[in-house]
């Protein structure tokens, strides 16, 4: 008798743990070691009945695979059978003639490092913004470049970048900028333009702003909520009030806009109602960032972490996309407020410069494209884990954790069924080890 896993379902090794990926219903079940070494062998058509180690506790074993094909993973067939896995448009990765086109879809673009508001933790080098893409971006030095922001915008409409999204520490205190990047979009449909501003500005400039451009969105950048302000300063408490008249004027004229709760010290305990309040007041659920302090080392246990690094796929083409690429950074990039070309925001990695090279000659280097394909297997400790290509997280973390296991440990759920019982579309399916334990 021979066992397979159907089309839709891909069997992924851990070192202390496997996990069968779901791509049909989007979700994953853990299996323990030793279940996951039987459908191992079980998946090079090797015969049930001929597997003698097994014979003791076939009926465990039975009831196992049973499980399996009742949730639709797989089958019992009489012969040996060849199953073709289901691809959905699978990257190619082939160098040479072959190799596919990039597809840039965001850039970053840090347009002001001017701000109305005074963080604590805003410029101070011992914090990483984990996922600080989705908040606001700050530059320590106050230097600036003379970028020519119409060659800018051709270059990218050139290259075919879809997004091109405007930070700094409040990008509306370069409202000149924004203008002529706008009247620079203008001439070409295909570009979305998106502010992340804490809106720190009066409201009628950003809707002044906003107006000017059809496919302009807004992200929002939020420390509380009026119920959890108490424990701000009185300055921020009055921010907060002006926050909610600039939602207020937002909703009245349709402006379309995002939310990312920024987590710190101040907030951290309260994170949790605050993003219940936004999602009661706004209708929205919030982005999550957090700012972390290396020097302290916590672990990440803010609402909505495991979530968030243990995300759902979405389709088969995003899990094989997972295997070769970093979900994070492919077809992601990031000038900064001196032209240098990053990675990404939270990356200072300059790839060049756009007022020495053209966009097109810094892109063209392989050192980007080194970035995009740090993938889950090249993460020193992810590369071992069954979740790798479940798994999503800030790049920034990624690359320090390859010099560090503390930086790692701040914010990976290690244990496996840990991880299953936190997740809505995660299930731990491995048989009890008290029953079968198998040594090869």
């Amino acid at each position: 008798m021979f066992f397979r896993l159907n089309a839709f379902a891909f069997l992924v090794a851990g070192e202390k743990d496997y996990s069968i990926y779901d791509m049909k219903n989007n979700f994953i079940y853990m299996l323990n070691r030793e279940a996951g070494m039987l459908i191992k062998r079980l998946e090079n058509n090797v015969d049930l009945d001929t597997l003698k180690e097994y014979e003791k506790h076939k009926n465990v074993c039975m009831d196992f695979l049973g499980m399996l094909a009742q949730k639709g993973l797989g089958d019992f067939f009489e012969n040996e059978v060849h199953i073709e896995k289901f691809r959905f448009n699978a990257p190619i990765q082939k160098k040479g003639m072959l190799e596919p086109v990039p597809q840039y879809v965001k850039c970053y673009l840090e347009i002001s490092n001017e701000c109305n508001l005074k963080c604590s933790f805003c410029g101070k080098s011992k914090y990483i913004n984990w996922l600080g893409c989705q908040s606001c971006f700050r530059n320590q030095n106050h230097q600036e470049a003379s970028i020519k922001y119409d060659k800018l915008v051709s270059e990218l409409e050139e290259i075919g970048v879809k997004e091109l999204i405007l930070g700094g520490r409040e990008p509306f205190c370069k409202s000149e900028v924004i203008y002529k990047l706008i009247e620079q979009c203008k001439k070409n449909s295909r570009i979305n333009l998106i502010i992340t501003t804490p809106g720190s500005v009066e409201a009628n400039e950003i809707l002044k702003v906003s107006s000017l451009y059809e496919k302009i969105k807004l992200n929002i950048v939020v420390f509380a909520t009026r119920r959890f302000s108490e424990f701000l300063s009185e300055e921020m408490q009055e921010f907060i009030r002006k926050q909610e008249k600039l939602f207020s004027v937002l909703h009245k004229n349709n402006i379309p806009y995002s939310v990312t709760l920024q987590i710190y010290d101040k907030n951290r305990n309260y994170a949790e109602a605050i993003i219940r309040d936004i999602k009661t007041e706004l209708g929205i659920t919030p982005m999550i960032a957090d700012i972390v302090d290396m020097e302290k080392r916590e672990k990440l246990t803010h609402i909505g972490m495991n979530q968030k690094m243990l995300s759902q796929y979405r389709n088969p083409r995003e899990f094989y996309l997972r295997k070769s690429y970093n979900p994070c950074l492919y077809g992601v990039f990031s000038i900064d407020l001196f032209g240098n070309v990053n990675p990404c925001p939270g990356i200072h990695k300059a790839l060049g410069n756009i007022t020495d090279n053209t966009l097109h000659e810094i892109l063209s280097k392989d050192d980007l494209y080194s970035y995009w394909t740090y993938s889950k297997d090249k993460v020193v400790y992810c590369k071992n884990c069954s979740m790798r290509y479940f798994c999503s997280d800030c790049s920034v973390f990624e690359l320090a954790s390859h010099e560090s296991s503390n930086v790692h440990n701040m914010f990976c759920p290690t244990n496996i069924e840990e991880k299953a019982s936190d997740i809505s579309n995660v299930e731990f399916v491995g048989w009890n080890k008290e029953y079968l334990s198998l040594d090869y």
